[in-house]
């Protein structure tokens, strides 16, 4: 389906939207746009309204990393007048990794906005009143991969910058395992790793985790690396009434490994949020 735009905050901003029923809205993360959920918004729209938007920077916009504008919170803002311009009412909002930070920092701070959110492996750090004392294991992304993959960017290596990084995040090999489509959308949003290392979003606290009113779900992949595991714990032994899952066989990708696992828990999430049988 062909992408459509509307003006945000001064942006023009593409989507897809298809289907009808009561709104969802996906957020995808970090080197991904519009055109990452195919696999949900194929399903999704059979019984709902679905809405792929791509954020500020990202594809069909070839951003060089240069200039302002790529922060989490100008993001936040952008979605929270995309849901506004469209007069969508109280949606179900799916975020992904950076994506995922992004849908909850918009339930703490536009719950009127949202129906229920969806944090799917959400990326961002704890602060120190989220991390288990016990926790052994990283809540962050290790800075030297990140600064490495910023380095091989700058000297032309895209491919190289884009591997060290995948890797990381969804365990080693991924790059290379990664369909030529997929490839070639992070290609087209490799320079969004400039702004990305540039911004410095807040950490997620207890006193945020803890003040949200709405359903939340948390969903990871089974065999995903440090932090996401450590983030979706924290978080879900704070946020009131949250639902935590594991999908079997995924990493962080588990939309893309494992989507009739991932779909159906999210819908059926959606139907026991919308029936009562899930509230905070």
């Amino acid at each position: 389906m062909k992408p459509v735009s509307c003006d945000v905050n001064g942006y023009r901003m593409h989507y897809v939207d298809s289907g009808a029923g009561s709104p969802v809205v996906l957020i995808h993360g970090s080197l991904c746009d519009y055109r990452y959920w195919p696999l949900q918004g194929k399903v999704f729209s059979r019984y709902h309204r679905v809405l792929t938007p791509s954020l500020r920077h990202y594809y069909p916009e070839r951003w060089d990393g240069r200039g302002n504008g790529f922060t989490l919170e100008q993001h936040a803002a952008d979605i929270a007048a995309f849901i506004r311009e469209l007069d969508l009412g109280p949606v179900h909002l799916v975020g992904h990794s950076r994506g995922g930070y992004l849908a909850f920092q918009l339930a703490c701070e536009h719950p009127e906005l949202l129906r229920s959110t969806v944090l799917a492996e959400p990326g961002g750090d704890l602060d120190g009143s989220m991390q288990a004392p016990d926790e052994d294991e990283p809540s962050q992304l290790d800075p030297t991969m990140i600064s490495g993959a910023l380095k091989k960017l700058r000297e032309g290596d895209v491919d190289g910058g884009l591997a060290l990084f995948l890797d990381t995040v969804s365990g080693p090999g991924t790059w290379d395992r990664s369909p030529e489509k997929f490839r070639d959308a992070a290609r087209d949003n490799a320079y969004t790793l400039i702004g990305q290392v540039n911004d410095r979003p807040r950490r997620y606290t207890r006193e945020q985790a803890q003040s949200i009113r709405l359903p939340v779900l948390l969903v990871g992949g089974s065999r995903s690396p440090a932090p996401f595991p450590q983030i979706i714990r924290a978080l879900g032994s704070h946020i009131p009434g949250a639902r935590t899952l594991f999908i079997d066989n995924a990493t962080h990708t588990m939309n893309l490994e494992q989507p009739d696992d991932f779909n159906n828990a999210v819908l059926d999430y959606f139907q026991d949020v919308e029936t009562g049988a899930q509230h905070p």
